[in-house]
């Protein structure tokens, strides 16, 4: 189910990126051996890469874990 389709979107350029007026971040869920997920995070902007794991992939657990990220690379203050 995770696999692209065949006519999936042409990749974006890094100029094309550079130029965007809001930062990109993209996540993923990688599942390992013993239903352990592990989130994992880039900012299109610095290449900046989180790998968090899981336990669980319900919406508190995740959006702390952006959170986090997003603190650590600048984007707000961590409270």
């Amino acid at each position: 189910m995770g696999k692209p389709k065949n006519n999936s979107k042409h990749a974006t350029s890094l100029p094309e990126v550079a130029q965007r007026e809001h930062p990109t971040i993209q996540a993923d869920f990688y599942t390992l051996v013993g239903n352990l997920s592990v989130l994992i995070l880039i900012d299109c902007w610095t290449k900046y890469v989180m790998a968090e794991p899981l336990r669980n992939k319900n919406q508190g657990v995740v959006g702390q874990m952006v959170a986090r990220f997003l603190a650590t690379i600048g984007f707000f203050p961590q409270g």
